[in-house]
């Protein structure tokens, strides 16, 4: 014990079996993987399996992807190419051959913090099949450090800032789950269909992953994906149909509405009406029960907009 804390358990960096295979998509970057090359050496010292998903687009980042990968064998980086066409059937491609005990989809374009990310690892139990890390908020246009995610162990926290990133998930648990080709919200579909909040997540007290926003490529500043939203709230609607609890249907409803206030926010004007026409004809048709959660939920998100940064 440490001033009335236990102590924390930290990985070894010898090299080992791989426990951590980590998932990441390379889409249409036009040959900018700084961020990615600024790290990927430093995942030699882990049990850490790296699978880079190519979308093809450009020659340029397919040159930069052959450079990364001659630096590695084959059991610490594998580099899977093709035409995919969204970051989700790119995921989907790798988590068809994860082996390890723990498997983590990560962005090119942030940063995770491997040493923390490997003693999370170490301090979780057995029983434990997520674990959701705290998060920093980085703006790619000045390098400034604009936000700090402090890792409430509730999973109300998770649902304002629900990026599959800042978790780990047990392999056995998404083995046979994949994600859907939307190109926004892909990841909170995901987690909401493996029922998240009834699920046995271990909150690991520090941050352990680097969100950078702001790069000209990054998806979630593409107007035309925005479209992406309404049809990721439309899905969720249909699961939360078939859902009894209480918790699921609280969590799904607050991704919806992060999801429709985005598009109220950055939309076009068709999109801020049809946004507009969702919620106020899910208020309509919604039963008396699943209603009152809904309006705790939007109370909920109202109170914690500036908890939710992304």
């Amino acid at each position: 014990m440490t001033n009335g804390q236990p102590k924390l358990k930290r990985m070894s960096k010898s090299p080992r079996k791989v426990v951590l295979t980590a998932i990441i998509p390379i889409g249409d970057v036009k040959g900018d993987l700084r961020i990615l090359k600024s790290w990927v050496n430093e995942s030699k010292k882990f049990p850490l399996k790296l699978i880079l998903v190519h979308d093809i687009y450009d020659r340029q980042t397919e040159l930069q992807v052959s450079r990364i990968s001659k630096n590695f064998t084959n059991s610490k980086l594998m580099v899977i190419a093709g035409k995919f066409g969204s970051p989700g059937l790119a995921r989907n491609a790798g988590l068809k051959i994860v082996k390890s005990e723990w498997v983590a989809f990560w962005d090119c374009d942030d940063k995770p913090m491997l040493e923390t990310i490997f003693n999370a690892i170490a301090n979780s139990s057995s029983a434990d099949e997520v674990i959701v890390g705290g998060f920093q908020v980085r703006n790619a246009s000045n390098n400034f450090l604009d936000f700090k995610h402090s890792n409430k162990p509730t999973i109300k926290s998770i649902s304002l800032n629900p990026g599959v990133w800042r978790m780990i998930f047990k392999s056995k648990l998404i083995k046979n789950m994949r994600f859907t080709n939307l190109k926004l919200a892909e990841d909170q579909l995901f987690i909401a269909e493996m029922k998240l909040p009834v699920r046995k997540l271990n909150f690991y007290p520090k941050s352990f992953y680097e969100y950078i926003y702001g790069g000209i490529n990054q998806l979630t500043g593409k107007k035309d994906c925005l479209s992406d939203l309404g049809l990721a709230s439309s899905l969720l609607s249909l699961n939360t149909l078939s859902q009894q609890n209480k918790q699921i249907i609280f969590f799904n409803l607050t991704l919806i509405l992060r999801q429709q206030f985005t598009l109220l926010k950055k939309g076009s004007f068709v999109l801020k009406y049809q946004a507009l026409y969702f919620l106020i004809n899910c208020a309509i048709k919604s039963k008396p029960r699943k209603f009152w959660i809904g309006i705790k939920a939007l109370t909920f998100v109202l109170m914690n907009l500036k908890s939710s940064k992304l």
